[in-house]
């Protein structure tokens, strides 16, 4: 954190915040679901039932076994939209249970 007196800019004194309390994970997988519905689209993304990030991987409970099943052929492209928003090579693996 800063020293008394010493002026830091607001957005790195919220990411040592983050970084000191270990919220980056928690972070992440609340922009993961903000970002869901916009990468499946609404028709997909309503059979989702729960959505964990778990380190590197991605758990994905889908109501749907047709929906599951098309969701597997699009992994690649989900995994590639899901790390261009966070801007890094984090995820990689995609699980549908």
């Amino acid at each position: 954190m800063a020293i008394r007196g010493k002026e830091q800019p607001l957005g790195e004194v919220l990411e040592q915040l983050v970084a000191r309390y270990q919220m980056r994970a928690k972070l992440d997988e609340v922009q993961l679901h903000q970002w869901w519905d916009e990468l499946l689209g609404p028709e997909l993304a309503k059979h989702t039932e729960s959505l964990y990030l778990n380190g590197t991987r991605i758990l994905v409970r889908i109501g749907s076994a047709a929906v599951r099943n098309e969701l597997v052929f699009a992994k690649t492209r989900l995994i590639e939209g899901i790390n261009a928003r966070f801007g890094s090579n984090r995820i990689t693996e995609l699980i549908f249970i």
